[in-house]
């Protein structure tokens, strides 16, 4: 193992091979007149000047799409002044907004400004609740506000105050009563959850069978006399108690009802009633409180051939100091078995991320913000090549802080040569304590270096290509494995005796080959104050299913 000067850095070379693009010449806002300009206070129908901006970051990419093609051989530069750009549905750069060959586009922020892209949607029409609303813990009466949820937002998970994200109401932790092998009932303490806990939308959030997961899933059914319930999604394992680990204020809890409302910021929706109810910080009207309406706020995405062998890319677009926030956890769905990767720390394919990249290749995140929202911050997804992820301060997020996941097990491994490279991420995985810093899943010859990671709740790094190799689609990650590539690759059993159709593929030796989790270089990352809730983790995991060669350590 190598160490970096700084005392606490950690060093993992996993590879001697490396393939990443290089640094994205970076042009002062200050010197160079852009192309195009966009601000809060602007207007579309501008013609888009530093003296008459566009309003929407919209109207922008479809200017560029019309200027790209009248100077091919110059770059473009799009600059975003100051304040906040409210999305009401996501922004998808497609394959009409990819840079030509041998152009780069980039949307900046202004010199010296700061513009926030968002999805929060501000609650108006609050009055105090009254003394005897249902439930309200006595130290909540006379504190309590409500107001009602906006038109267009059925349910959400994350309220934010300005830029800040308010604690969801959440009840003492608890441990099952009962020993079960089901993963959509479990047992709970009588009386603890209310008999219309699934018309009021009440989650339960339990760490099941296991410690290195938490499962946030939707009552559906509870019975009362039974002390059971039911949810809508199944957990990751059977809703029991975790067979070893230390926690002491519960393995299982209740969120978002208003019995748990006890202290300063907290709050809950009543999905029946669709209203808010918040304890507010001070006496005054509520004021500055926005709910989210996104969970992927800006989409890159090419043409994906899910099926077959090629995926045409967009590429050369960079993003450039923006602030990304306000934007919702994804709820999982019930048919999420098989989907997940590994252990369910995120999901495949999936729009979980502010920031997702699916279908593309040399384009560039750097000096922007993530930050107070209850997604995860990047994604690229399926094909993915050279996307250089940079000097990004990710923090306060509900999900992993960046995630390169790629096709699953098969011979179409596209997800390659990217960097992850000094980015700060802590405090990620506020809602789903086991998201890693930085995870890495089906996808090689990376770069993930000089990144500083802490205050996560499970791991630091995680470098994964874990599969349940199930040809029923039953175990983990199953339905991510191409087993028609795999069929064909090993069909001629004439040339190779150990690969018949319908191998199942039991070895190391037979399953390496289609694992693309390999040469990869994990590097001088500074890797502490992980592991704050969940166990059976550390500053960073290979799994044992991924093609990497030992791991060197001194």
């Amino acid at each position: 193992m190598k160490f970096h000067p700084s005392l606490f850095c950690l060093a993992i070379s996993v590879s001697l091979v490396l393939g990443v693009g290089q640094t994205t010449a970076e042009a002062s806002t200050e010197s160079v007149q852009a192309d195009f300009y966009v601000a809060p206070y602007g207007n579309d129908a501008y013609a888009g000047t530093k003296q008459k901006p566009f309003r929407s970051l919209q109207r922008a990419r479809d200017a560029v799409r019309l200027l790209k093609n009248t100077k091919p051989e110059k770059d473009i530069l799009v600059l975003l002044r100051g304040g906040y750009y409210r999305l009401a549905d996501t922004i998808i750069f497609g394959l009409e907004d990819s840079a030509l060959e041998g152009q780069k586009i980039t949307y900046a922020a202004y010199s010296g400004e700061h513009p926030v892209i968002g999805s929060g949607v501000p609650i108006t029409g609050w009055k105090k609740v009254s003394d005897d609303l249902p439930g309200l813990p006595e130290a909540a009466r006379g504190e309590v506000w409500c107001a009602p949820i906006p038109e267009g937002i059925a349910y959400f998970t994350s309220l934010f105050n300005g830029q800040r994200t308010l604690p969801r109401s959440r009840s003492a932790g608890f441990r099952p009563t009962a020993i079960s092998k089901s993963q959509t009932q479990t047992n709970f303490p009588k009386g603890l959850i209310p008999v219309d806990a699934a018309e009021r939308g009440i989650d339960l959030r339990i760490v099941p069978n296991s410690p290195w997961v938490v499962n946030l899933l939707p009552i559906t059914k509870v019975d009362p006399v039974k002390a059971t319930a039911e949810t809508s999604v199944p957990g990751t394992y059977p809703l029991n108690k975790p067979r070893f680990g230390y926690f002491p204020h519960g393995t299982a809890w209740l969120e978002n009802a208003v019995e748990f409302i006890d202290g300063p910021g907290k709050w809950a929706l009543d999905k029946k009633k669709r209203l808010i109810y918040l304890w507010h910080e001070g006496h005054e009207l509520p004021s500055g409180i926005v709910v989210p309406k996104l969970t992927e706020l800006v989409r890159v995405e090419g043409k994906i051939d899910y099926t077959g062998p090629d995926d045409t890319s967009v590429r050369g677009l960079i993003f450039r100091g923006l602030t990304f926030t306000h934007a919702d956890y994804w709820r999982w769905s019930p048919e999420k078995t098989g989907w997940g990767l590994q252990h369910d720390w995120e999901m495949f394919d999936r729009p979980t991320a502010m920031l997702r990249f699916r279908g593309a290749e040399d384009c560039a995140v750097e000096q922007c913000e993530f930050t107070n929202a209850g997604s995860t911050a990047i994604r690229c997804d399926l094909y993915a090549r050279r996307i250089r992820i940079a000097r990004n301060h990710i923090h306060h997020v509900g999900g992993v802080g960046v995630l390169l996941a790629g096709y699953g097990p098969g011979t179409k491994d596209v997800n390659v040569h990217n960097a992850v490279i000094d980015n700060h991420i802590h405090h990620i995985g506020r809602i789903l304590w086991h998201a890693p810093g930085i995870f890495v899943w089906q996808s090689g010859s990376n770069r993930i270096a000089h990144n500083h990671v802490h205050d996560v709740a499970y791991t630091g790094i995680v470098v994964s290509g874990r599969i349940g190799w199930n040809r029923k689609r039953a175990g983990e990650c199953s339905n991510t494995l191409r087993w028609e590539e795999i069929d064909r690759a090993t069909a001629d059993a004439s040339r190779n005796p150990k690969w018949g159709r319908g191998v199942s593929l039991v070895s190391w030796r037979q399953r390496e080959p289609f694992l693309h989790g390999r040469r990869n270089v994990i590097e001088y990352n500074n890797i502490h104050h992980c592991m704050c809730i969940l166990g059976d983790g550390n500053g960073k995991t290979a799994s044992s299913n991924t093609a990497l060669p030992p791991i060197r350590s001194s």
